[in-house]
């Protein structure tokens, strides 16, 4: 786990200690920014990555993790219905940008990784970086209004008590 809390995460160095796949696509470098976000704002991570020869049918995959390796959720970018028919040879980007309203504050990891659509893994970093989500770190002195525990908060509509 690569943690550098209060400014972005440059994964360049993972990669030079990572050896290098002879896979078709290799990811190179990793930008989370900023790392830290509230609940109300959002993240982008960058990814670049190179194609070493021609390929078809691409995804590319974000996890929100645990730091415990509990996943929370996913995104990819076919959801959004950005489709990566096919690239040639040569260097690339990609970004995402995330928003987290229902996690609780908490530090997060980022899992990235890119396969094509048979399945067959062409990258994966599985503790790509941290992102970190805080609240507003106010100390109740009525415990029924302290912080929540957990991941995530739960949406939910609550009515007030009416007799029976």
């Amino acid at each position: 786990c690569i943690d550098h809390y209060m400014k972005d995460v440059h994964l360049t160095s993972l990669k030079t200690k990572r050896e290098l796949s002879k896979s078709a696509l290799n990811i190179t470098t990793i930008i989370i920014s900023p790392e830290k976000i509230s609940q109300t704002t959002h993240s982008t991570i960058t990814i670049n990555f190179q194609v070493l020869q021609p390929i078809k049918n691409i995804v590319f995959g974000i996890s929100i993790n645990s730091l415990d390796t509990i996943r929370i959720g996913e995104t990819r970018n076919i959801r959004n219905h950005i489709p990566i028919t096919s690239l040639e040879p040569g260097k690339y980007q990609i970004s995402c940008t995330i928003t987290l309203p229902s996690l609780l504050p908490s530090t997060y990891n980022i899992g990235i990784g890119a396969r094509s659509s048979n399945n067959t893994s062409l990258d994966y970093i599985p503790e790509a970086g941290n992102v970190i989500v805080t609240g507003n770190n106010k100390k109740y002195k009525d415990p029924w209004l302290e912080e929540l525990s957990g991941f995530m908060t739960i949406p939910a509509q609550w009515t007030k008590p009416k007799q029976v």
